[in-house]
């Protein structure tokens, strides 16, 4: 088998493909579209008071802010040191442009190096609200990105894992199965944009849940090790310590978009074998390197080198 159809057997959930299992959306910009049916008027980031019209105005008016920039379908665009609501929003905005995000855990002249990004975009340099406020909040997109296409690079230990529209989707769906999650709920997480867990459970998660992300009083707390006393879930990230068994852990597995699996049980579409292989929906569409693709692809899966 070549490399290409060896990634995607490893994408497939034992004899169910990845086109068999539908999302809900057709992109990661159809989230917020979609939320502002019937919920635009409800608040979405209670500490930023920003309702899901207000993200989608915001969001809109980042997009053609984006384009005035040069920005076009498929280029990669780094963004790091934003902080919150605006890594957020200008991470939805990439989306609407039809480009790919990058994120990084290292310094951004490591990623500058290894993914070679079209843009870079400095929070610290970046005054985003005052950059965006004379453009439209109307956007019309030129390009719909389709489930299978790239929408995410992370940039980690000198490799790239790039993962699509359809692995982000999905791996988030896994744990709104499991959460209780609804538009009557909340919850809260407080993240750094610098790990696929923050694209999943603060960039994604509130949108696809309909729940709202607030600090007073949470119906659900996700925290890293030790950030909350309470929490109900604790992210382990690959190749880290066990949690205190005080929560309930979230393995965390980039090459499986963010979740590898919930305590014990492997996140909805994945299947973890034995020697650390693993397959199911979440799996990467690969690193930037071939080569690296090569050393742990093969008939029986994605082999963790982690």
């Amino acid at each position: 088998m070549d490399l290409k159809d060896l990634i995607y057997k490893a994408q497939c959930f034992r004899n169910i493909e990845p086109i068999e299992y539908m999302v809900p959306y057709p992109n990661l910009r159809g989230l917020i579209v979609g939320q502002n049916i019937k919920y635009g008027d409800q608040i979405v980031y209670k500490n930023a008071d920003l309702k899901n019209r207000d993200v989608l105005h915001f969001v809109n008016q980042t997009a053609n802010w984006l384009e005035s920039l040069g920005v076009k379908p498929e280029h990669r665009i780094l963004i790091y040191d934003f902080e919150f609501p605006y890594a957020e929003l200008i991470t939805f905005a990439i989306w609407s442009v039809g480009a790919t995000v990058v994120i990084t855990d290292e310094k951004a002249t490591s990623a500058i190096d290894g993914v070679k990004p079209n843009f870079t975009l400095d929070g610290n340099e970046i005054d985003l609200p005052k950059h965006i406020d004379s453009f439209s909040k109307d956007y019309v997109h030129s390009v719909n990105r389709l489930l299978p296409d790239e929408a995410l690079v992370f940039w980690t230990k000198d490799h790239g894992i790039r993962l699509s529209h359809y692995n982000l989707l999905v791996n988030t769906n896994g744990f709104y199965r499991i959460s209780g999650l609804n538009e009557e709920k909340s919850f809260f997480t407080n993240l750094a944009p610098t790990t696929t867990a923050w694209i999943i459970f603060q960039v994604i998660l509130p949108f696809y849940s309909g729940a709202i992300l607030s600090e007073e009083s949470p119906d659900l707390i996700i925290g890293q090790s030790g950030q909350f006393s309470n929490a109900d879930h604790e992210l382990v990230f690959s190749g880290k310590e066990d949690n205190n068994g005080e929560s309930i852990p979230i393995y965390i597995q980039p090459e499986n978009t963010a979740i590898l699996s919930i305590g014990k049980d492997p996140n909805h579409m994945t299947e973890i074998k034995t020697d650390k292989i693993i397959t199911g929906h979440s799996v990467m569409m690969g690193y930037l390197d071939e080569d690296q693709n090569r050393k742990v692809f093969s008939e029986r899966g994605l082999k963790l080198t982690v």
